[in-house]
């Protein structure tokens, strides 16, 4: 599972009932929303991209840190992370241009 620090900074807002959850990034369910479906689970697999930053992810005490908050670390090569990028642009713009979003 991979959990975006947003999805931590947002998590009291969801406890609040402030913002609903609607998706978890990645393959498992996240453990911060253990109630809360993946992307994929919905059909949308391809919303569901995992978080970067190989530097940060291999910081033991950070990992142990996400690892509490209920999120778990993802690293990659620069190579992995330039090519995480190129599909996210490609996935993102097919959505805009399907779902006639305004780019403003």
């Amino acid at each position: 599972m991979h959990c975006s620090i947003d999805a931590l900074a947002a998590q009291p807002l969801v406890k609040a009932g402030k913002v609903k959850a609607l998706a978890a990034v990645g393959n498992q369910r996240a453990k911060a929303y253990p109630d809360l479906p993946t992307f994929a689970e919905l059909n949308y697999a391809e919303l569901g991209t995992p978080g970067w930053v190989k530097k940060i992810a291999a910081t033991p005490e950070l990992a142990a840190r996400l690892r509490d908050l209920g999120a778990e670390p993802y690293a990659s090569s620069p190579a992995e992370f330039a090519e995480i990028i190129r599909k996210d642009a490609a996935r993102w713009k097919n959505i805009v241009v399907e779902r006639g979003i305004p780019i403003e």
